[in-house]
């Protein structure tokens, strides 16, 4: 079975959207917009991954609820039921979860659960 490190996808990643979460949303928007990226991923002091913003995110919690994005912070809007992959975890087992709680980014943490790198579902497509 192939690991999440082993993926073509994770090796060539940009650096990773990370913010914390005080940050307003408006810098997190400008930031995904930028780098065209559907996730950022929000961290702890010590870099580790508490919270997800996903554009639904943005849809549902900030747009919807008509929100300001330059007085809202992340922690307001995050997903703060956060899953989270290590590198030696094996593909399949991600796609499957993925697929079946209906999600589409997941952060990957080293063994001290430091922010290392996110994975989306189009990472994992061409999987065989």
């Amino acid at each position: 079975m192939q690991s999440i490190i082993d993926r073509p996808e994770y090796r060539t990643k940009s650096p990773v959207l990370a913010f914390q979460p005080d940050t307003m949303t408006s810098t997190a928007i400008m930031a995904m917009s930028e780098k065209n990226d559907g996730a950022i991923v929000v961290v702890d002091a010590a870099d580790c991954p508490i919270g997800i913003v996903t554009e639904r995110d943005l849809l549902r919690r900030l747009l919807a609820k008509s929100l300001d994005p330059k007085t809202t912070p992340l922690a307001d809007i995050m997903t703060r039921d956060l899953k989270v992959a290590h590198g030696s975890d094996e593909v399949p087992v991600w796609v499957r979860q993925m697929s079946n709680e209906r999600f589409r980014h997941v952060p990957v943490v080293n063994a001290e659960g430091r922010l290392l790198n996110i994975m989306s579902q189009g990472d994992f497509v061409s999987y065989k």
